[in-house]
């Protein structure tokens, strides 16, 4: 009897050593509600000129011909990285310097804007082209013509040295005759559009994360420093040792073409962020 009694007390005395590790031995919880992750790493930058660039200057010389005229534009730059946008009836005024005497005419024109942006080592490229079209009578002229005013924007980005740098093609045509000019330039990315196009920072936000059965769901939006927001769905993964896995898929059209997977590890904290953002890789690690 003694004996039991002994090997009960030891027992228990042993159940009572082991409770704090049996408690903590239930591993990682899975993820739920909100997580927000802001990413301001230059080399992770994310550049948007939608809604940023809404007045071009067009100032075209050549053979002694002089264009001048302010465009002004509005496009969107889709998930995927597409420029896109057209405006019609936008007024606007042509002036004309030939052999230093100068003339202008007012007329309303059709502005079409198409381009794409993709990553580059450091930063991203930037091609579009902004089309202004329309009937007006140019001077000394008695019958209206179609009058293309164009800018053709080729430009890369240092995110690390937070410049642009790039070439702009500017061209002015009609009844066959023709005024281009193509300038290099190079601008900090704070002088584009009055400083909207900020510095490339970002923010992602995960929202109302639910695990059911180890399976993750929710909804996420990707905010960039433009003010333009991306959403998704969110589908994933739990594994108690590896962490949560997990793929934001684009929730409407404009989103189309980012698609992005997010890490959260065994500490429920979002270790990397990696995929593509309107055209421009990332590979987020500890954002």
């Amino acid at each position: 009897m003694k004996t039991t009694l002994y090997k009960l007390h030891i027992l228990g005395i042993s159940a009572a050593l082991l409770m704090p590790f049996l408690a903590s031995a239930t591993g990682p919880t899975p993820p739920s509600g909100s997580y927000i992750s802001t990413v301001t790493d230059p080399t992770n930058a994310v550049w948007d000129f939608g809604g940023v660039l809404t007045n071009l200057n067009l100032n075209a010389t050549n053979g002694g011909i002089e264009a001048h005229a302010a465009i002004a534009t509005e496009f969107t730059q889709s998930g995927k990285g597409k420029v896109n946008g057209l405006e019609t009836n936008v007024p606007i005024t042509l002036t004309l310097v030939v052999d230093s005497i100068g003339d202008s005419l007012s007329y309303p024109v059709t502005v079409t804007a198409k381009g794409a942006i993709n990553s580059t080592k450091g930063g991203a490229h930037l091609v579009f082209t902004i089309t202004a079209t329309g009937i007006g009578t140019l001077p000394l002229e008695t019958k209206p013509s179609k009058i293309t005013l164009s800018e053709q924007i080729n430009a890369t980005i240092n995110s690390a040295a937070q410049t642009i740098s790039g070439t702009h093609k500017e061209t002015a045509s009609s009844s066959g005759t023709s005024v281009f000019e193509t300038e290099g330039f190079t601008n900090t990315t704070a002088e584009v559009g009055s400083g909207g196009l900020g510095d490339g920072s970002w923010t992602l936000a995960l929202n109302n994360l639910a695990t059911t059965n180890n399976k993750v769901s929710g909804t996420a939006t990707i905010t960039l420093n433009s003010g333009q927001v991306f959403n998704y769905a969110v589908k994933g993964a739990f594994n108690a040792t590896k962490g949560t896995k997990l793929v934001l898929s684009a929730s409407d059209l404009i989103s189309k073409g980012s698609a992005i997977q997010v890490t959260i590890d065994t500490n429920n904290v979002v270790s990397n962020i990696k995929g593509r953002i309107t055209g421009q890789n990332v590979n987020v690690v500890n954002p």
